[in-house]
């Protein structure tokens, strides 16, 4: 089965702690929440877990409301 929302972040996060990501991209990435139009598109549900859930149904709802397409819609 693929990680979770979770665990890939916090792998993403080790690699920016081990030099392999730069840092400023990474808080860019975290801070604007890109990181959810990812999963949105590319996840299974059940990979997406609750500490990312509610961040993604807005993002959803926002998105429908603009008429851009997503996995689910």
């Amino acid at each position: 089965p693929g990680r979770t929302l979770s665990e890939s972040l916090e792998i993403l996060r080790d690699m920016v702690d081990e030099g392999h990501i730069d840092p400023d991209l990474f808080e860019l990435f975290e801070r604007e929440k890109l990181y959810l139009h990812y999963a949105r598109r590319h996840l299974a549900p059940d990979q997406i877990d609750e500490a990312h859930q509610a961040d993604l149904e807005e993002l959803t709802a926002s998105q429908t409301e603009r008429g851009i397409p997503g996995r689910w819609t």
